[in-house]
C-alpha cells in the first residue's frame, strides 16, 4: 500500500483530506494505518493516533488548563474538558479517520476493520481507544453498535459542520475502565443541565437520543461533584464544565449566599439559580464582561464553600 493511495481513499470518501495529510502520515511515528485490501486494492482504511503517556504532573497541568499538548485530542479532552484529572497518564489510540471506498459503503467493511483495529491495538498495551467527530444521530449509532460510548459532547458548534463535538470511548483494559467509568458518569450526570443550557441548541432527535443516556441525579454532592467545584474554583476548568456541581451545591445551601454581598447573590441568583444567559446576567450584576464575571462568580462559589467548612 502507498501513502498515495490512502490518501485518494480519503478524497473519494469525501474527507477534507489536504496534501500536508500525506506528509503527516509520513513523518509521524504515533500515526498507525490500517487498511482492507483485496487484490492489491484498498476497500477501507483506518487512520489511528497513539496519545498520552504523561506522568501525572503534566496530566495536573492539563487538568488545570495550564498545558495543552498538541497531537492529544483524546488524552486532553478527557482529561481537561471531561475532568478525570489522571487521565492523560494512560496510553489511548484515537480514530483520527475511517474510510470505506464509495461503492463499498454499507456493507460492514469499515466495522470489520474497526474490529480488527480494536483488537491490534489491545494487544499494543492501549489502555483505551476513543474517537471524535462531528455528532450526528447517524454516526453516534455506528460507534455505539461498534462497542464505544459518548463521554463528552463539546457546548459549541463547529462552524463549517454546524455540528458539536462527540467524543467516544471504549476501554481495553481495567485502567482504561477505570478511566472510561469517571468520565461516562460526569457526563450522564451532567446532561440534564447541558440539555437545559449550553446543549438546548440540539435537534429534537438528537436530544431524545441523549435523554436516554442521561443518569439523573438526587441533588446529593458527591466526591465527583467537590472535584468539579474545586476545579472550577481553583484552575481554568469553564463554568458550563462543573454547572452540574455548582447548582446542586448551591440548591443544597440556599441560606450561605444570603450571607454574601448584593454582587455575590446577583451573579449566583441569575447565572446558577435561574440560568440565565451570561449577556443577562452580566446587565443585572454590573459587570464590564464575561471575564469580570466568572472571576467573582468563582469567588462566590469559593465563599460559600469555606462557608460550609468552617460551620
Amino acid at each position: 500500500m502507498t501513502s498515495s493511495s490512502y490518501l485518494a481513499l480519503l478524497v473519494f470518501a469525501h474527507y477534507r483530506t489536504q496534501p500536508s495529510d500525506l506528509q503527516h502520515m509520513l513523518d509521524d511515528n504515533h500515526v498507525r494505518i490500517y487498511t482492507l485490501q483485496f487484490k492489491q486494492q484498498i476497500l477501507a482504511a483506518v487512520l489511528v493516533n497513539e496519545e498520552g503517556g504523561f506522568d501525572r504532573a503534566l496530566s495536573t497541568q492539563i487538568y488545570r488548563g495550564e498545558r495543552r499538548p498538541t497531537g492529544h485530542l483524546l488524552a486532553q479532552t478527557l482529561t481537561f474538558h471531561a475532568g478525570c484529572e489522571h487521565a492523560s497518564t494512560l496510553r489511548y489510540a484515537r480514530v483520527m479517520r475511517i474510510a470505506v471506498h464509495p461503492r463499498l459503503q454499507g456493507n460492514g467493511l469499515g466495522s470489520y476493520l474497526l474490529n480488527e483495529v480494536i483488537a491490534h491495538e489491545q494487544q499494543q498495551d492501549v489502555d483505551a481507544i476513543g474517537t471524535s467527530f462531528g455528532a450526528t444521530l447517524e454516526l453516534l449509532r455506528f460507534w455505539q453498535h461498534a462497542g464505544f460510548d459518548l463521554v463528552r459532547l463539546g457546548f459549541t458548534r463547529d462552524h463549517a459542520s454546524g455540528t458539536h463535538s462527540a467524543v467516544m470511548l471504549k476501554p481495553l483494559n481495567e485502567k482504561g475502565e477505570k478511566v472510561f467509568q469517571e468520565t461516562r458518569t460526569r457526563f450522564q450526570r451532567g446532561l440534564d443541565e447541558w440539555l437545559r443550557e449550553p446543549l438546548n441548541d440540539l435537534p429534537g432527535e438528537m436530544q431524545a437520543y441523549l435523554h436516554t443516556e442521561q443518569q439523573p441525579a438526587n441533588g446529593q454532592l458527591t466526591e465527583m461533584d467537590w472535584q468539579d467545584i474545586n476545579s472550577f474554583i481553583h484552575t481554568h476548568r469553564g463554568y458550563e464544565a462543573c454547572i452540574g456541581a455548582l447548582r446542586r451545591l448551591v440548591i443544597a445551601n440556599k441560606e450561605v449566599p444570603e450571607k454574601l454581598d448584593a454582587t455575590a447573590q446577583t451573579l449566583i441568583r441569575s447565572r446558577i439559580e435561574q440560568r440565565n444567559s451570561w449577556t443577562e446576567t452580566i446587565r443585572q450584576a454590573g459587570m464590564s464582561g464575561k471575564a469580570q464575571a466568572l472571576q467573582q462568580l468563582r469567588l462566590a462559589i469559593e465563599k460559600i464553600v469555606k462557608n460550609l467548612t468552617t460551620k
